[in-house]
């Protein structure tokens, strides 16, 4: 059964594609209606509004599910009640003092700014840099984030390309579905239907690339796939993508050239409507798949610790870049929560 944190994790990666992909959707719309007929503009219109709606839900259930996300984390480290967790105050120092708590914080603002700058179409560009980092942030707080190296580099890298491409194509679904649902006027559903298609094309490439990358960093071999809870749960997700690609490419290839027919627009909107309901599945996978450690992240200890030994031994509490470590006694709660969470990379993307 789905633990809480791993719901959490699932809500609050949900939530953020779909705020991400809704920006980007709303970009791809930004051009087209001035050379429709007023009709077509007035529906433009009507589905820009709707959508935003979408965005401002999606960006509200992701500040939520990330303070849901920190709490749920530290109870979880701590061995506390949530209620405990909160009434001590330690979450506090956890978000100012640890680099998951940091990325949170920034990703809080970059939510708000985004929010405000919707409804103003000049800011279109602004809206889009600051989508992009809102999804990519995530990538620091994992494995990737913490490693060194030029191998290191290409696995943020490659973390953060996979990040902002699933938004980019799962998180326009409903974008496109509004779209086929709603519009009149042919010529408009034709340019967002290829518009669409291109980026589908681009994000799917991106996420096979991406994804292949990190299944090398994270996997000791292919067995893996089979013989590890990570690997399995990584079977299932690949397999869950290689369907939404078949729906994908269906779309593209048979159904695109037969528009503006009816029929072929009401199969791309039920294919676009399975292609989304599959991205949320993969998501929550991602989001038990955040709380297992890879098969290549395992460190196995030459002597055998106690887990009180684990516990009690002060932590190496990790200082700016460029600095050196300094072994420090834990000074409260929220100082063992920070090296517990930083050891276990709990609050790894997973993607």
């Amino acid at each position: 059964m789905i633990e809480p944190l791993e719901l959490m994790r699932g809500v609050h990666l949900t939530a953020t594609v779909f705020a991400v992909g809704g920006v980007g959707f709303l970009a791809l719309m930004g051009t087209v209606p001035g050379r429709l007929a007023p009709a077509a503009m007035d529906t433009a219109s009507v589905l820009r509004r709707r959508l935003s709606a979408i965005v401002w839900i999606s960006l509200a259930a992701a500040l939520v599910s990330g303070l849901g996300w920190l709490v749920l984390l530290g109870s979880a480290i701590l061995e506390q009640p949530v209620a405990t967790v909160l009434r001590d105050g330690d979450l506090w120092t956890v978000l100012t003092g640890t680099r998951f708590g940091q990325v949170l914080l920034v990703r809080a603002g970059l939510a708000l700014a985004l929010a405000a700058m919707l409804s103003w179409p000049p800011t279109v560009p602004l809206q889009l840099v600051a989508a992009c980092a809102f999804a990519a942030l995530p990538a620091l707080t994992g494995h990737a984030g913490a490693a060194l190296g030029p191998a290191g580099y290409l696995h943020l890298v490659s973390d953060i390309v996979h990040l902002v491409s699933a938004c980019a194509w799962v998180g326009a679904l409903p974008g496109l579905f509004m779209v086929l649902r709603t519009a009149i006027d042919p010529d408009f559903v034709l340019a967002m239907v290829r518009r669409f298609s291109l980026l589908g094309i681009a994000s799917v490439v991106a996420l096979t690339i991406s994804g292949l990358i990190n299944s090398w960093n994270l996997l000791t071999s292919l067995s893996d796939l089979y013989t590890t809870d990570y690997g399995r749960l990584l079977t299932t997700k690949i397999a869950l993508f290689a369907i939404m690609v078949v729906f994908a490419t269906t779309n593209r290839l048979v159904l695109t050239p037969r528009l503006p027919d009816l029929s072929a627009r009401d199969a791309i909107r039920r294919n676009s409507m399975m292609e989304a309901a599959l991205g949320v599945a993969v998501l929550l996978v991602v989001g038990v798949l955040g709380t297992i450690p890879p098969g290549g992240h395992k460190h196995v200890s030459p002597v055998p610790v106690s887990g009180s030994a684990a516990v009690t031994s002060p932590p190496m509490r990790l200082l700016p870049p460029g600095s050196a470590l300094q072994e420090v006694p834990p000074a409260s709660p929220a100082a063992e929560f920070a090296h517990r969470a930083n050891s276990l990379k709990i609050s790894r993307p997973g993607l």
